[in-house]
C-alpha cells in the first residue's frame, strides 16, 4: 500500500506542478468524473484491466470518455500517460492526494463531522467557525450521522480527531477505570 501511495503521490505532484491552481479545482472534477465511471462499470473497468484487451482498446476508450465528457488536453493526456504505465487502478489515490495538495494551497480543509442525529445551520456555522479557527484554515464539512454516538459529535480534519461524543467519553471512562 506504501508503494501505491508513493506512486499516486508522484503523479499527484507532477499534475499539481503542470497545472495552475485555476486549473487544478476543474482537473479534480474531470478527474473524479473518469474514476467514477471506470468504477461503476464493469466493461468499462474489464477494458482497463484485462490483459484480454489492447492498448489500442484502452486509447480508444479514453478518446470516447475524453470527448463525451469535455475533458481538457491535460486530463485526457494524464490519463492517457497513466493506462500507458498500467497505473489506472491508482486513479482514486492519486485524486485523493491531488485533493489534499489542492486544498493545502487553497489553506483549506476537509472534515467529516459524525453526528447522533442533523444539526441546525447555527451549530453547522459554529462548528465551522471553531474549527477554522483552531486549524487556521477554511474548513469544507462533510456531515455524518450515526445514532450509535448517543450524542455529541466527533471530527476528522487535517490529521486531527476530536471525539466529544458520549459513546467516546464513555470508552475514555470505561479505560480509565479499567485502568485503575
Amino acid at each position: 500500500m506504501k508503494t501505491n501511495n508513493k506512486i499516486a503521490k508522484r503523479y499527484a505532484q507532477t499534475l499539481f506542478n503542470s497545472a495552475g491552481i485555476n486549473e487544478i479545482e476543474k482537473l479534480i472534477r474531470q478527474l473524479s468524473l473518469v474514476n467514477r465511471l471506470i468504477e461503476e462499470d464493469k466493461s468499462l473497468r474489464a477494458v482497463f484491466s484485462s490483459p484480454m484487451f489492447f492498448e489500442k482498446d484502452r486509447l480508444d476508450a479514453i478518446d470516447l470518455i475524453a470527448t463525451e465528457l469535455a475533458l481538457t488536453k491535460l486530463c485526457k493526456g494524464f490519463i492517457l500517460n497513466v493506462i500507458k504505465k498500467k497505473d489506472i487502478d491508482k486513479i482514486s489515490d492519486i485524486l485523493s492526494v491531488l485533493t489534499r495538495f489542492y486544498l493545502s494551497a487553497m489553506k483549506m480543509v476537509q472534515a467529516v463531522a459524525i453526528t447522533s442525529a442533523p444539526l441546525d445551520e447555527q451549530r453547522h456555522e459554529r462548528l465551522r467557525d471553531s474549527l477554522r479557527a483552531r486549524l487556521d484554515r477554511d474548513v469544507e464539512i462533510e456531515y455524518v450521522i450515526d445514532p450509535s454516538l448517543m450524542g455529541g459529535i466527533v471530527v476528522r480534519a487535517g490529521g486531527y480527531v476530536f471525539d466529544v461524543s458520549l459513546k467516546g467519553q464513555l470508552a475514555k471512562l470505561r479505560e480509565a477505570l479499567l485502568k485503575g
